[in-house]
């Protein structure tokens, strides 16, 4: 299981990555929204998004310990395209005050793609980390 954060509030670091995507909530074939994100930081450990619509946070919400619903996270990163499908295991919402909210939430991978994942993966931390260390 890997982790996933989202936030209202802009953060960012001498490395964070900035790398636009979207995520998207299917229900079996049916896309119930997407919506753009900003993409923080990125690991083994998983990923930090920003995005700023409320409407589509309580669809996402809806996801947890739902088997039909699946939610898609995409994004292009040095011409690669990367494609991670995944349930929602479990969710957490931590106020950090001043209308400020962070939701942490538990992503497992589907099955078929976990090798897919780890390539993906591997290639994209070690993209993300030269290009920090160049800077």
């Amino acid at each position: 299981m890997n982790d996933i954060i989202f936030s209202n509030r802009r953060q960012a670091s001498r490395f964070s990555v900035k790398i636009q995507g979207k995520i998207s909530i299917f229900d079996k074939d049916t896309l119930l929204g997407s919506e753009k994100i900003e993409i923080v930081d990125i690991s083994y450990a998983g990923i930090h998004v920003n995005f700023s619509n409320n409407d589509f946070l309580y669809h996402y919400l809806n996801c947890v310990d739902n088997e039909n619903l699946k939610v898609l996270i995409e994004f292009n990163f040095y011409e690669e395209e990367y494609k991670f499908e995944n349930n929602i295991i479990w969710i957490n919402i931590e106020d950090v005050g001043e209308k400020y909210f962070l939701v942490h939430s538990g992503l497992g991978f589907k099955i078929e793609s976990k090798e897919y994942f780890k390539d993906k993966h591997l290639d994209l931390i070690v993209s993300q980390y030269m290009e920090n260390s160049i800077k």
